[in-house]
């Protein structure tokens, strides 16, 4: 399970609380957050989330996981509640994934390409790059950082 929490809603410019988060956006009122919750799996550990805002407030939380795939959870409301975790289509080896939102509001991820199923639990190898147009739902592989299977992984 991952701790959660919701942001104390001070802007970064003005260093007052916002009156809005819409009105400034969710990454501009969440300087700071506050522990509030866990967010669980029944099958697996919840570790090492990569967490997005988006300009309208929902927040995207992508975990790395032990059943073999990407992870993803979703609030609308700033963090105070988030859903239930869904596998997503893309494979996970229990290795960290880090997650970004691009200017054209696409999110993308950099994650190793395979489940730990296919080589040893936890490998560092064949990284990738993964864009979404619809927030994580579905993902495509855009690039491949990295193809080779080294046995011995890397430290990525």
């Amino acid at each position: 399970h991952v701790l959660v929490g919701t942001p104390d809603l001070r802007c970064a410019e003005m260093d007052r609380e916002c009156a809005c988060m819409a009105k400034h956006g969710a990454a501009a009122c969440a300087q700071s957050w506050q522990a509030g919750g866990t967010i669980r799996h029944k099958k697996t550990w919840l570790i090492e989330g990569s967490a997005v805002a988006f300009p309208d407030g929902m927040l995207v939380q992508l975990f790395r996981t032990t059943i073999g795939s990407v992870l993803r959870s979703v609030s609308t409301n700033g963090g105070r509640h988030w859903s239930t975790p869904e596998p997503t289509n893309l494979p996970n080896p229990n290795s960290k994934v880090a997650a970004i939102v691009l200017s054209n509001g696409m999110l993308a991820i950099c994650y190793n390409a395979h489940s730990h199923h296919q080589f040893k639990d936890g490998i560092r190898t064949m990284l990738a790059v993964a864009v979404s147009p619809d927030r994580g739902q579905i993902w495509k592989t855009v690039a491949r950082l990295e193809t080779a299977n080294r046995p011995e992984g890397t430290d990525y």
